[in-house]
């Protein structure tokens, strides 16, 4: 894959998991998922801030691309994370977005 077919990819899913999250009902928040520790609204990060393990994950997929994703007009340019920031910060700040 090249650098436009990976920004297109990731726009796709992007816009595909923000289809899916707007078209879950008020009563399936709390239902179950395939992760059996995990109910949905925890999955999605709608209750409290995406597990440590798992922003950490998308850290390592993204780096590689980041400029890349600035350059694209899709995201800010990164900016510098506060010293004590969390993983799901440093993506943030990655991906230009302000903690």
């Amino acid at each position: 894959m090249d650098d436009d077919e990976i920004l297109r990819s990731h726009g796709e899913a992007l816009a595909l998991f923000g289809t899916r999250v707007q078209a879950v009902r008020d009563d399936q928040w709390d239902g179950p998922t395939p992760c059996t520790d995990w109910s949905v609204r925890a999955l999605v990060g709608a209750e409290e801030r995406l597990p440590d393990r798992l922003a950490s994950a998308a850290m390592r997929e993204v780096e590689p691309y980041a400029r890349g994703l600035s350059a694209s007009g899709l995201f800010a340019a990164a900016v510098e994370p506060p010293p004590d920031a969390d993983a799901l910060t440093r993506l943030l700040c990655l991906l230009g977005r302000r903690p």
